[in-house]
């Protein structure tokens, strides 16, 4: 597995992967999100020749909506924006998306859900399949995000998987350390994934303190390892044990994504790329 610099998640303005490459060679990362802008099939192909040259990986690149969470007009428009990226992503190289699971519906029970779910992946995982780029799915943990439905749903490891073995093929999952913790998630379910082929991405964050499991809010999160409230470095050990080679991003939100996007790009590479050292020194040096 490899530290992968995330601009969206971090806040930094130039997604131009080029500047991204400069980034990441000066601060340790191994690999890049792809943020298609690419003009031509040359130059998507171009910009993936010089990731191997230059020795990183490509971690994602960004669907065009939340599939998961738009209506049928929506998803029909996301679906032909996504079929006319995808030959550039290709071209480049990337392999890789995730799109989350939201945690409950207002208007569908937990069975009608399921089989929604259970349709539009097939149809979205169909698509992306063709283009050889697996779909990660991540699930949300906070309990204070789930209480706010009306129909609960699925949210954490376990129901995920299941979800996942009923959409097959070229479905995965994404582990974020925060909602693995959240959602009540355990270590034992992790290492009975025993492929670490399913797992597409890695969310790397920690918890607030002063809160319990069930009082976290969803978008207030924190650098990996900073409360110490999520034993981040065993998620990720564990992680490892299952031979996952893919991207690990950091993910904090707020408020230090507002704090990171104040600096200049160079001052959030070095932060976070210091962060992501720290948490692969805990995790794999004992």
């Amino acid at each position: 597995m490899f530290a992968n610099l995330s601009p969206s998640t971090i806040g930094i303005k130039d997604w131009d992967y080029k500047s991204l490459i400069k980034l990441s060679k000066k601060f340790g990362f191994k690999g890049i999100d792809l943020y298609n802008n690419f003009t031509s099939i040359e130059e998507a192909k171009l910009a993936g020749e010089v990731l191997i040259e230059v020795d990183l990986e490509w971690g994602l690149f960004q669907l065009p909506c939340d599939f998961l969470n738009v209506g049928e007009k929506e998803f029909s428009e996301g679906m032909k924006k996504l079929y006319s990226m995808l030959p550039f992503v290709k071209a480049a190289g990337c392999k890789r998306a995730y799109n989350h699971i939201w945690p409950g519906s207002d208007s569908k029970s937990y069975e009608e859900n399921l089989d929604w779910h259970v349709n539009r992946l097939q149809e979205l995982g169909a698509l992306l399949n063709s283009f050889d780029v697996k779909l990660g799915l991540e699930f949300i943990g906070a309990k204070t995000l789930r209480d706010s439905f009306s129909y609960p749903f699925i949210y954490n490891l376990t129901k995920t998987l299941e979800l996942i073995d009923l959409v097959k093929p070229n479905i995965g999952i994404v582990i974020d350390f925060f909602h693995f913790y959240t959602s009540g998630s355990t270590l034992e379910e992790l290492v009975n994934i025993k492929d670490g082929n399913i797992i597409v991405n890695v969310h790397a964050n920690d918890a607030y303190l002063g809160r319990s499991r069930d009082e976290q809010l969803d978008l207030e999160r924190t650098m990996p390892l900073e409360s110490g409230i999520v034993d981040g470095a065993s998620i990720l050990r564990t992680i490892r044990g299952l031979d996952y080679k893919g991207p690990v991003i950091c993910e904090p939100f707020q408020p230090t994504i507002n704090r990171l996007a104040s600096l200049k790009d160079e001052e959030i590479g070095e932060e976070v790329g210091k962060v992501m050292k720290a948490l692969f020194d805990k995790s794999f040096n004992l």
